[in-house]
């Protein structure tokens, strides 16, 4: 790492750098950010590391097969350790399909990058996730279709930023993993209070769903606790893993409770939050594919 102050220009070329290696594919890409970067891609939510860079590198590359980024049209603007970036992309999606096409974002974005030294520790990405435009009852407002027919009630709320969902793929199938995590928590004491197989039930219905299963587990001396600083909490309790086939591979994932910290205002338990969230990770870490 150099040890000389990053000049304007010297930013902005690594801003120039990261667009060329993502157009090109680049498998370096990350050597650009530091080992703690934040980014933020509407949608997918925030990132914190590279380790959580991953997978969202890894489904926007599967589910675009190519980016362009136009020099030519971007506009760079720099004040301290920040560059903002405005410009416009287009490329081809996986299904083929060209992007922006007549999306009425016109492939439009803005970056906002900043820097330790020359490399970049925050990244927040805005644009359009629908790429291509193919979504468009998500936005049925304006454009020239739009009229003064459309119910507002009829537009479907935004899903919530995912910014904390912990997910890893498995070692063995979803049925070895429920159990492997079962005895886990028996090792650790801790209570399995059961599991909901979702998968299970809708065959017994005369459904299709591959299969799905929450194992649900707690301690009362911890839950408790939280309880005692907001009753409310007990909605989010106990813990859950939710363990699933996706496409043939057995993915374990939870929502980090320490979400719970600002959802409910807790104060006197947040040692107790750290805790629930230190074990998720471990249990996730135990059952993780090397």
């Amino acid at each position: 790492m150099s040890t000389q102050a990053a000049s304007g220009e010297d930013l902005i070329a690594i801003t120039k750098e990261y667009f060329k290696r993502v157009d090109s594919g680049a498998p370096d890409l990350l050597d650009l950010f530091t080992d703690d970067a934040q980014i933020f891609f509407p949608r997918f939510g925030y990132a914190h590391g590279k380790a959580e860079m991953v997978p969202f590198l890894v489904g926007l590359t599967t589910a675009v097969a190519s980016f362009d980024h136009p020099e030519d049209r971007m506009v760079f603007t720099h004040g301290g350790n920040r560059v903002v970036v405005e410009g416009a992309e287009n490329g081809v999606l996986a299904s083929g399909v060209s992007f922006p096409g007549d999306a009425r974002s016109a492939g439009l974005f803005c970056n906002v990058f900043e820097f330790e030294d020359h490399l970049i520790s925050r990244l927040h990405v805005y644009a359009d996730p629908d790429l291509a435009g193919v979504q468009p009852e998500l936005f049925p407002w304006g454009g020239r279709e739009a009229t003064m027919r459309n119910d507002p009630t009829s537009i479907p709320a935004s899903s919530s930023q995912m910014q904390d969902w912990k997910s890893v793929e498995a070692i063995g199938s979803v049925e070895s993993t429920v159990l492997l995590l079962q005895d886990l928590l028996i090792s650790k004491g801790i209570a399995s209070l059961g599991k909901f197989d979702h998968g299970s039930n809708a065959r017994k219905s005369g459904l299709t769903l591959d299969d799905e299963v929450v194992v649900v587990f707690g301690s009362p001396d911890v839950g408790t606790k939280l309880m005692q600083d907001n009753p409310d909490v007990g909605y989010d309790l106990p813990l859950r893993i939710l363990v699933r086939d996706d496409r043939g591979v057995t993915s374990v994932s939870y929502r980090d409770p320490k979400t719970f910290i600002n959802t409910y205002g807790l104060t006197t338990s947040r040692p107790e939050v750290e805790k629930m969230s230190e074990l998720l990770r471990d249990l996730l870490g135990r059952v993780a594919k090397e």
